[in-house]
């Protein structure tokens, strides 16, 4: 539902798996090019950015959008087998299991990963992303990584318990 007088636009996504890391390089050298080649140090992050990449593509058909961008992620990690009782309460988290995912994987690196993967997909660039709200947690029954992207040039507006971003051209995705 759309608030009198307000539209809005926003790209939102789930992507399903692990989340990966990116920014990490291996280096070597080539003989052959007398160059030093340079390869992500991540084997997952490649097929990760792909996953991203086409969760992005099928939330999102238009051209890349210029400007400047708020990038909202939350990744969420599964839990160790530590946060669960054992024997008849196995399926049950312990009182004391944290909330947030406080281990590697580093969430800023995994940040980057959704960020270059989304370039010429979301944004042309990922330097247009001008703030970013980004969380790592951890979750009971899958793993998955949610991204809302908006113009900042936006208003804000609670409606059912769901966050609208509203721009000015009165068109409205959610």
């Amino acid at each position: 539902m759309t608030p009198k007088g307000e539209g809005g636009k926003m790209i939102r996504f789930f992507v399903p798996g692990i989340p990966a890391t990116a920014g990490s390089k291996t280096g070597f050298y080539n003989p052959k090019t007398k160059r030093v080649i340079m390869t992500p140090a991540n084997k997952r992050q490649k097929p990760w950015m792909a996953v991203v990449r086409l969760a992005a593509e099928r939330a999102y058909q238009g051209s890349p959008l210029i400007g400047p961008i708020h990038l909202n992620v939350v990744f969420t990690l599964p839990r160790p087998k530590s946060h669960f009782g054992s024997g008849r309460n196995e399926a049950s988290l312990k009182a004391k299991a944290p909330l947030y995912h406080t281990k590697k994987p580093d969430l800023t690196k995994m940040t980057r990963a959704i960020e270059d993967a989304l370039i010429g997909v979301v944004w042309k660039d990922d330097s247009q992303v001008v703030k970013q709200t980004v969380l790592k947690a951890y979750d009971d029954c899958c793993c998955q990584c949610r991204i809302t992207r908006y113009n900042l040039d936006v208003i804000y507006s609670c409606h059912n318990d769901q966050l609208f971003i509203w721009q000015h051209d009165l068109t409205c995705l959610q």
